[in-house]
């Protein structure tokens, strides 16, 4: 059985290796422009953007920007039509 110092340096040593791992395998998240969220949000439901406004500050302010409101129209429409040709073939 292991003496107290000897399990003292096992439990140092694998906290040591558990925060070398913690640390090795972090890396800054990549961040996104405005446009690109922007259009990835242009192509979800009014529903669930409602829903996301509740997230905070940056999302209501960029969802109830009236720039974006008519890109989402925008989006949907030609979504909409995409929808209709295709069934038509």
């Amino acid at each position: 059985m292991a003496q107290p110092n000897e399990r003292e340096e096992q439990n140092d040593t694998v906290s040591s290796k558990r925060q070398q791992l913690i640390t090795s395998t972090e890396s800054p998240l990549p961040s996104l422009t405005f446009d690109l969220i922007a259009e990835i949000l242009s192509r979800l439901p009014v529903k669930l953007l409602l829903q996301l406004q509740c997230l905070g500050k940056f999302w209501k302010s960029l969802i109830s920007d009236p720039k974006f409101a008519k890109k989402h129209l925008q989006s949907w429409r030609h979504h909409l039509m995409v929808g209709c040709v295709c069934s038509f073939q």
